[in-house]
C-alpha cells in the first residue's frame, strides 16, 4: 500500500510539472496567466527562482482534475488547445489510475481472505492430526507451541495433511510423535526385534501410510523391491504363480505386524512372490 501511495504522488508531481510547462507563458492566453489576473496575482511572482506559487497552482489543478474529473480548476478551465488536449488525456489517465487503485485494494482484501482460509485449514488439519493419532497431552502441548512459533495454531486426517503437519515439526518432535504412533507397530515386526531403540526411532520417522483397496496388488513377483511394507490393519494374501496351470495360488495370508518382502528389501532382490490386499477382510 505504501508503494501505491508513493507511485501516485510521483505521477501527480510529474503531471503538475507538465501542466506548469504548458501554461507558464507570458505571451499566450493560458490557465496561469488568467489565474494571475483573476485572483489578485497569486502565483505571478516570476522573481522566485523556485517558482513555488506557480508549481503549487499546477499541483492544485492536476489534483483537482484527477479527483473531480475535469472540475478541479474551479471557474478557470483550460484556455487553449494544448491545455484542453492535456486535460482530456489527464481525465483518461484518471480512469486508469482509479481502476488500478481499486484493483489493488481488492487484491489486498482477497489475499487477506485467502490467508485466513489457509490458516483455518491448517488449524483444522492440526486438530485432526492430534485427535486421529491420540497423542498424549504433553506431546499435544509441544506440537501446539511449535506450530504457534511458526505463526500457525491449530476429525480423520488425510495422509497429505498429516505429512504437511509432521514436516513442520522440529526433528526432536518428529521423533517423539513417530515413537508414540509407530513404536508399537515396529516392535511387532520380527525383522526389527533386538534392534537398538535409536534405530527403531529412525525407522518410525521414515514410515509413511499407504492404503490399498481389496484386490489391489501391493507387490508383484519379479518386480524390484523398493519399499518394505508392514501391515497395520487388514489382511494380505501372499501369492505364487503356478506356471504349469498358469494360475495364481494363495500360499498364505498375513495380518497386522507382518512384513511384505523383507528378504527382497534387505538384500536388494526382486520380489519372489506377489502380495495382494485380501478381498475377504
Amino acid at each position: 500500500m505504501q508503494i501505491l501511495f508513493v507511485m501516485l504522488f510521483c505521477c501527480v508531481h510529474f503531471l503538475a510539472c507538465a501542466w506548469f510547462t504548458i501554461t507558464n507563458s507570458l505571451t499566450e492566453n493560458t490557465y496561469l496567466n488568467n489565474y494571475h489576473s483573476t485572483y489578485s496575482g497569486f502565483g505571478s511572482d516570476q522573481t522566485d527562482p523556485m517558482m513555488y506559487e506557480p508549481y503549487l497552482l499546477s499541483l492544485y489543478w492536476v489534483t483537482g482534475t484527477l479527483t473531480t474529473m475535469g472540475q478541479g480548476g474551479g471557474d478557470l478551465m483550460p484556455q487553449n488547445l494544448k491545455e484542453r488536449f492535456f486535460a482530456i488525456g489527464l481525465m483518461i489517465f484518471n480512469l486508469s489510475v482509479y481502476s488500478y487503485i481499486l484493483g489493488s485494494i481488492s487484491n489486498l482484501f482477497m489475499s487477506a481472505d485467502e490467508a485466513i482460509v489457509q490458516k483455518r485449514n491448517e488449524l483444522s488439519a492440526l486438530e485432526r492430526f492430534i485427535s486421529g493419532n491420540k497423542l498424549s497431552s504433553g506431546l499435544e502441548i509441544k506440537i501446539r507451541m511449535a506450530m504457534r512459533n511458526q505463526g500457525n495454531q491449530g476429525m480423520g486426517v488425510s495422509v497429505e495433511e498429516e505429512r504437511a503437519v509432521f514436516k513442520k515439526l522440529s526433528h526432536s518432535l518428529q521423533v517423539e510423535v513417530s515413537r508414540h504412533t509407530c513404536s508399537a507397530l515396529v516392535n511387532k515386526v520380527f525383522a526389527f526385534s533386538g534392534c537398538d531403540e535409536n534405530f527403531k526411532d529412525s525407522v518410525c520417522c521414515e514410515l509413511s501410510e499407504e492404503n490399498f483397496s481389496p484386490g489391489t496388488f501391493i507387490a508383484k513377483v519379479n518386480e524390484p523391491c523398493a519399499k518394505l511394507y508392514t501391515i497395520v490393519t487388514g489382511l494380505v494374501e501372499i501369492i505364487s504363480h503356478d506356471t504349469e496351470d498358469d494360475i495364481d495360488l494363495v500360499n498364505t495370508e498375513v495380518t497386522e505386524g507382518a512384513c511384505i518382502g523383507e528378504m527382497s528389501f534387505f538384500f536388494n532382490m526382486r520380489h519372489s512372490e506377489s502380495a495382494r490386499a485380501s478381498v475377504t477382510r
